[in-house]
């Protein structure tokens, strides 16, 4: 049965890798990992004989202690996976957001007729918000989402695309403004 071994057995294998009984399973593979080190780099027959017992000494331990664990940690196991895959969605959901965040941030946006724009570097006033067309059809002939803007310096009206006017320019006050066409 797994997780069981006679316990005259278990205490010569510990005691093999020089051990005691009750050892953790850290404590099992440091020791396993320590005295092959101590192995000469040319082993004899003897030498080997001996890498063979501490093999598989370590072998039928390790296993018995997975066993114990995994009949005493299975909720545990399972927390452990359950926190886990929590983060990992929570850093896919997270990634998904920063990556797509300036399309999020676009939709968030939107000016009315009236809302006086400014190139956000400049931030002087540079047209009105005159209208806005979900679809409109451009000299490439591809339609696009677009607003009417009404230039302040000459008053004439020029469609850009929704993407420049919500990417480049930003709402101006009319305090800061002055006064408009």
């Amino acid at each position: 049965m797994a997780g069981q071994l006679n316990p005259a057995t278990e205490a010569r294998y510990l005691e093999l890798l020089g051990l005691a009984p009750g050892a953790t399973r850290e404590a099992l593979d440091a020791a396993y990992y320590l005295a092959l080190g101590n192995l000469p780099q040319h082993p004899t027959e003897e030498d080997l004989a001996r890498q063979q017992r501490l093999h598989h000494a370590y072998a039928v331990l390790r296993r018995i202690y997975k066993a114990r664990e995994g009949q005493r940690s299975f909720g545990v196991r399972r927390a452990r996976w359950a926190a886990v895959a929590l983060f990992a969605a929570a850093g896919a959901l997270g990634s998904g957001l920063l990556w797509s965040w300036p399309d999020l941030r676009l939709r968030l946006v939107h000016y009315e007729p009236g809302t006086v724009l400014g190139w956000k570097h400049a931030r002087a006033p540079y047209a009105v918000v005159v209208g806005y067309e979900r679809a409109r059809r451009f000299a490439t002939g591809r339609a696009a989402p677009a607003y009417e803007l009404r230039l302040v310096e000459n008053g004439q009206t020029v469609w850009l695309s929704e993407r420049v006017v919500e990417k480049g320019m930003a709402r101006i006050e009319p305090a800061q403004s002055g006064t408009l066409p």
